[in-house]
């Protein structure tokens, strides 16, 4: 777990290239991480992480120190410029919104939270493996690692507040259904017109706006 201190200091970096076809990516982006990976390797990291999903690929760094973290992405800044192509994303966090000292699991809830069907219609079309158990009444999604996770976020969020495990972590809010001072659910509709008969099947009671 980072201490209170680490938590405000930048110390990670994520490098994300993306493909639009295969071709692009057997020549360009596998040959484009090495060159990552490559300037990674010149540091002593806390820990790095690379996962791929075919589209993707993605590689979490973090330093021992914020100012290595800032060099480190101040170069892979210079790497971008001098190539058009792959598309290259990254960005500079806190060891603690990265999300490593959390567990590669997703719940309903978090589920929710990300989910915007305008954004991403389908959140489980996905080639990132994962593996779905019962725990404590409710539904687990297990990921092979943090970096899967982060990497399912980072395609399926509609909030760059969800990007990650850690932000998603600190973002969430639990969701509860809480009645009004008469006892009853309220469910509010854009629909102009819905038949008595239905509220009489479903014993809702049906009020205009």
């Amino acid at each position: 777990m980072a201490s209170p201190s680490e938590c405000r200091v930048n110390t990670c970096v994520t490098v994300i290239l993306e493909s639009l076809n295969m071709f692009v990516w057997m020549e360009s982006v596998a040959k484009r991480m090495r060159q990552v990976e490559l300037l990674a390797s010149r540091y002593s990291l806390k820990f790095s992480h690379k996962c791929c999903n075919g589209e993707q690929v993605r590689l979490d760094c973090c330093f021992h120190q914020p100012t290595e973290a800032s060099l480190f992405y101040k170069q892979i800044i210079s790497l971008e410029k001098s190539h058009s192509r792959p598309k290259f994303l990254y960005y500079i966090q806190t060891e603690s919104e990265l999300g490593y000292q959390h567990r590669a699991v997703l719940n309903e809830q978090d589920l929710l939270t990300i989910h915007s069907p305008v954004y991403c219609r389908n959140i489980f079309r996905t080639t990132i493996p994962i593996r779905v158990e019962q725990e404590e009444g409710t539904v687990a999604y297990h990921f092979n690692s943090v970096t899967d996770v982060n990497m399912f976020l980072f395609s399926k969020s509609n909030s760059h507040d969800t990007m990650t495990l850690g932000l998603l972590r600190m973002k969430i809010v639990p969701k509860k259904f809480v009645a009004d001072d008469d006892g009853f659910y309220r469910l509010f509709t854009k629909d102009k017109m819905i038949s008595h008969e239905f509220g009489e099947k479903n014993k809702f009671k049906i009020k205009p706006r």
